[in-house]
């Protein structure tokens, strides 16, 4: 290991992401597209994403996120505790048992965080540049446009920055329950 050299590839275009779903794994053109825009530019990252699970858990996410404001403790314990959750009951058509495992539960928090932190960039880039800057979240312009109402671009950057530093305060093996709760109440304390 001391003589391997590490190799980093460049993240796929969306695009290609897109086609490759569509043409070689059966996927349709709109999961497709949903999918490719959350890829960060991997094809098994997109084929790792269940899309059921992955809707419901966006949705769920946008949800929460818009009543956290004037939240009590408990709802926002209640919310970082399905944050860092392990996945191990599937969506509500599945409802299939699945083997917990240590990795699942880290994948399932740093999925739901990014989901979290997308919500936050587009917000900031519905501030910045209208509704034409929104790219993942065309769908939910109705909630964007009233969570933007009430934000201005210096506490999207913050409330961005926080989901940022907990990201990677888990990445360096904080208690993630209580690292995402932290970020919660300081997000909550903002709106």
């Amino acid at each position: 290991l001391s003589r391997c050299q590490q190799i980093r590839f460049a993240a796929l275009p969306l695009a290609v992401v897109e086609e490759l779903l569509v043409q070689e794994h059966a996927r349709q053109p709109a999961e497709a597209h949903a999918l490719a825009l959350y890829s960060r530019g991997s094809l098994a990252y997109a084929l790792s994403l269940d899309v059921e699970i992955f809707t419901e858990e966006r949705q769920h996410v946008i949800e929460e996120l818009q009543q956290l404001s004037g939240a009590s403790f408990s709802q926002v314990s209640r919310l970082a505790e399905w944050l860092v959750a392990s996945r191990t009951k599937k969506s509500r058509a599945k409802q299939k048992e699945q083997k917990e495992t240590e990795t699942t539960q880290t994948s399932a928090s740093a999925d739901r965080l990014e989901l979290v932190l997308s919500w936050y960039e587009e917000q900031l880039r519905y501030l910045l540049l209208g509704q034409e800057g929104v790219i993942r979240y065309q769908d939910c312009l109705p909630a964007m446009t009233q969570a933007a109402q009430t934000l201005n671009v210096e506490e999207a950057l913050r409330q961005l920055t926080l989901v940022y530093d907990t990201m990677q305060a888990l990445g360096r093996n904080a208690n993630a329950r209580l690292a995402v709760e932290d970020m919660l109440l300081q997000i909550s304390a903002q709106q």
